[in-house]
């Protein structure tokens, strides 16, 4: 998160730089916060079909209905997933359950 934070600062000067707003950015000299160190977090079975499950609630009832309101409490509404996306998100659990399982099944990902 601090690579990626530093990474947006820079972007940000260097473009206020290129436009003149700023005479020198100052996150110009400030070093790499640290090694990334990549995470993999793969669902079980009982997570996948459970998020499938809920899905599957979405897309027949139209919004989901339990969607936790909003942190803000003056806010009104609450988030919801729409339905484009539970049927997005299905689409990607079927693209890469079906990739994983038959890089499996070659002998691959072991």
């Amino acid at each position: 998160m601090a690579n990626r934070t530093l990474g947006v600062l820079s972007r940000m000067f260097n473009f206020a730089l290129d436009r003149e707003w700023i005479e020198a950015s100052p996150a110009a000299r400030i070093p790499d916060p640290g090694m990334e160190q990549s995470r993999d977090r793969v669902l079980s079975d009982d997570e996948l079909r459970e998020l499938w499950t809920r899905l599957d609630e979405i897309i027949e009832n139209g919004a989901d209905r339990d969607a936790p309101e909003a942190a803000n409490e003056s806010a009104t509404r609450k988030f919801a997933i729409t339905l484009a996306t539970a049927e997005a998100f299905k689409a990607q659990l079927l693209t890469a359950h079906v990739l994983a399982r038959s890089g499996q099944c070659a002998g691959r990902g072991r």
